[in-house]
């Protein structure tokens, strides 16, 4: 009996803790050497601009904090909502836009793109459908990019012992053999 409520435990603790939502970290910023002015950029900043991302994804801290911005992963936001703009009572999650096949390019077209009556995105609380619904509205970035890491240390004066086994020895382990330089 003990056994059962352990298991039912650890699964529900499991399944709270087993999904984490792919996104950028919205207070993470860091310095852009391709561009004048401010160099300090997010990564809604670092994704805006294809040279910028280019230069900064391949950073580990940016790449770990901007996963959407560098391609590493493309989901909608499950706790994103916005209201509709003609009814403004009626609050819509992301899969809204693609919900009906025969209004998707409709719904794309105004709240995923530039192209709709009032000419910018729209947005709730600072956060634009496009940026938040990165899936549903086609603004994925695919292919990570690479990760550069920092140069290997200079090589050692002197050859290191490798192990190998002995000839002369009968027992079978290994031995280190040093040789003369």
């Amino acid at each position: 009996m003990f056994g059962t409520k352990a298991l039912a435990i650890a699964i529900a603790l499991f399944q709270g803790s087993a999904y984490a939502y792919c996104g950028n970290n919205a207070t993470f910023t860091a310095i852009s050497y391709t561009d004048d002015g401010n160099p300090s950029k997010n990564c809604k900043q670092i994704r805006q601009k294809e040279e910028r991302r280019q230069a900064m994804c391949p950073k580990a801290d940016v790449n770990a904090q901007c996963p959407h911005t560098c391609g590493s992963c493309c989901e909608d936001d499950p706790s994103y909502t916005f209201h509709l703009k003609r009814q403004t009572d009626t609050i819509v999650d992301c899969t809204w836009i693609l919900k009906n096949s025969k209004k998707k390019e409709i719904r794309f077209n105004e709240y995923c793109t530039k192209n709709n009556t009032q000419g910018k995105l729209h947005s709730v609380n600072g956060r634009s459908v496009r940026d938040a619904c990165s899936l549903s509205c086609d603004y994925c970035f695919t292919g990570a990019l690479q990760i550069t890491t920092a140069p290997t240390p200079a090589p050692s004066a002197a050859p290191t012992p490798v192990p190998t086994v002995d000839p002369l020895a009968d027992d079978g382990k290994l031995h280190y053999i040093h040789t003369q330089t």
